[in-house]
């Protein structure tokens, strides 16, 4: 018999959208992620998400979702400057 899934949590940045606004999206998938992964995974990242907002006149551009493995007090490290 398998063990239960290990509870998780998320957290959500909202990219809001403004005159002139512009994402370099093949940018932020390509480097900022990866990088953003390097350090978070030790600490409990799991996946990540990026979803664009498709009405232009929505308040926000793209919706970042990160999976963490454990829940918010074992993340106190970010709110710091560890790493």
């Amino acid at each position: 018999m398998s063990s239960p899934p290990r509870p998780t949590f998320s957290t959500t940045v909202l990219y809001r959208r403004f005159p002139g606004f512009t994402f370099n999206l093949e940018y932020y998938l390509s480097h900022h992620i990866p990088m953003t992964l390097k350090y978070w995974e030790p600490h409990g990242a799991l996946e990540h998400y990026v979803t664009k907002v498709g009405d232009e006149e929505a308040e926000f551009a793209y919706v970042i979702t990160m999976v963490w493995r454990d829940e918010v007090s074992r993340m106190g490290w970010m709110w710091v400057g560890e790493g």
